[in-house]
């Protein structure tokens, strides 16, 4: 196995193997170039403290303009632009099951056990808070949530040519 060092800005020494490893000293605390994902998305537990509703994005977007224009004080919103997904954050499930939980494409509740995507700060990136968490932590209830895409569902419905 062939082993090259290369030697990185500051004393930082890189050892990279055929193998696809590498290695590196760990990064001084404060020095912004150390953290190379302090930029990028993360992923967060789900089920805990919050579970999401995950969507198309035409129904998603639909059901956050009903509920912006009826003034819902609205929790945090994630549109996922790879996936074509919104994600609404609501409270984690509680004993009953979600009626319009669908398998496939349709609207589906992610809880315990699973992990989302959560948007980094920039906002040039794929994933994008269209309504950021609130200081408070305020989640949408979860019975509007499913409230608002039954009734966008329906008006998208109605508002699909007919053939």
């Amino acid at each position: 196995m062939r082993t090259t060092t290369a030697q990185a800005p500051a004393d930082r020494s890189l050892t990279i193997g055929d193998d696809t490893s590498a290695t590196t000293t760990p990064p001084r605390h404060g020095d912004p170039r150390d953290d190379v994902f302090a930029h990028g998305p993360r992923l967060a537990a789900t089920g805990i403290t919050f579970d999401v509703i995950s969507v198309d994005a035409p129904l998603g977007l639909a059901a956050l303009r009903l509920l912006r224009e009826r003034e819902v004080p609205l929790g945090a919103v994630i549109h996922d632009e790879r996936w074509g997904r919104i994600g609404y954050l609501v409270p984690p499930r509680t004993d009953e099951p979600d009626p319009d939980d669908e398998p496939g494409g349709g609207p589906r509740r992610i809880g315990l056990g699973a992990w989302v995507v959560v948007p980094p700060d920039d906002s040039y990136a794929t994933v994008t808070w269209l309504r950021p968490p609130a200081a408070a932590g305020h989640l949408t209830p979860t019975g509007i949530v499913w409230d608002a895409l039954r009734e966008a569902a329906t008006t998208l419905g109605e508002a699909k040519p007919r053939t």
